[in-house]
């Protein structure tokens, strides 16, 4: 015993080890409260913007694939979050008292508190529509309320409408690329107004609609 303390009474004094100072303690448990408030607000935002995606969502007129419909891109970042959340928790001094379970449903219940007061106050469907306005990137990876409807070649488009002739609309999709949508009443739609059509794609830039719907999303005016 005697010679494992002078090894290590040596090899502190050999490589000149000192003692972390006091405020170096400190730093680092307020460094730990402050991403784990950090990581538990994100896990809200994104279980928010994930909750509203979905409720929001046109079950009854999207897509027969159900799996286009889910948010794949939020629900990833959500677990991704999670998962840094509970790591993190995992290195506060008292923490080995709880279990990991305990650990996980503490930040999921917290994310739930915060994901309902934001959707509570409108704030997902703000920044989402913001977001897919600003960024035609966000809007594709992101954006599972209009990704199913970007898919001419299995018969679902939308857009907004352009121009109006006798017996077809001009349409720029989601991509800023302008199609010729045949449909029966012309008359019936405005220009600006955003639509989706289910039909068949007959050319490169044709696109014959049997069906139509307008898009009813109060969020993004």
């Amino acid at each position: 015993m005697k010679k494992t303390s002078e090894k290590v009474i040596n090899k502190i004094k050999k490589d000149d080890i000192k003692p972390k100072p006091f405020w170096y303690f400190i730093a680092f448990k307020l460094l730990l409260y402050i991403i784990s408030i950090i990581a538990i607000l994100l896990g809200g935002l994104a279980l928010s913007l994930v909750s509203y995606l979905l409720i929001n969502q046109d079950w009854s007129f999207a897509s027969p694939n159900i799996f286009y419909l889910i948010p794949y891109a939020w629900l990833l970042i959500l677990i991704i979050i999670y998962f840094l959340a509970y790591f993190n928790f995992k290195k506060f001094p008292r923490t080995y008292k709880f279990t990991k379970t305990q650990l996980l449903t503490f930040i999921i219940f917290a994310s739930i508190l915060i994901a309902m007061f934001l959707n509570s106050a409108n704030l997902p469907e703000k920044l989402h529509g913001s977001f897919c306005q600003k960024s035609r990137a966000y809007q594709q990876i992101f954006d599972s309320q209009t990704r199913p409807w970007h898919r001419p070649g299995e018969g679902f488009i939308s857009g907004e409408i352009i121009a109006i002739y006798d017996d077809k609309l001009l349409l720029r999709d989601l991509n800023r690329n302008n199609w010729e949508i045949i449909v029966k009443k012309p008359y019936f739609y405005e220009i600006g107004s955003s639509w989706r059509f289910i039909g068949e794609k007959i050319s490169d830039n044709q696109f014959e609609a049997q069906q139509s719907r307008p898009w009813l999303r109060q969020k993004r005016r």
